[in-house]
């Protein structure tokens, strides 16, 4: 995948399926978006990274056994 951060939630949902991207990759090209430009914007005011990690991590392990939460693989729905 080309440009994680500026591609669509429905682009990534499908890379993350097609197993182009990890939902871990995704995340953290996410933080480092986010740790370079959120000191000027203050845009995130809160960020539980620990769990972003977590949820990533149980999001690879479900798609590595042919499970989908979702039509969004990146945003369970349980």
């Amino acid at each position: 995948m080309k440009d994680i951060v500026f591609s669509s939630t429905t682009q990534l949902a499908a890379a993350i399926r097609a197993g182009d991207v990890s939902a871990t990759e995704v995340l953290e090209v996410h933080l480092a978006q986010i740790a370079t430009h959120n000191p000027a914007l203050n845009a995130v005011v809160t960020m539980d990274a620990e769990q972003a990690h977590k949820r990533a991590r149980e999001a690879d392990e479900a798609l590595a056994l042919g499970e989908i939460w979702g039509r969004c693989m990146a945003c369970p729905l349980r």
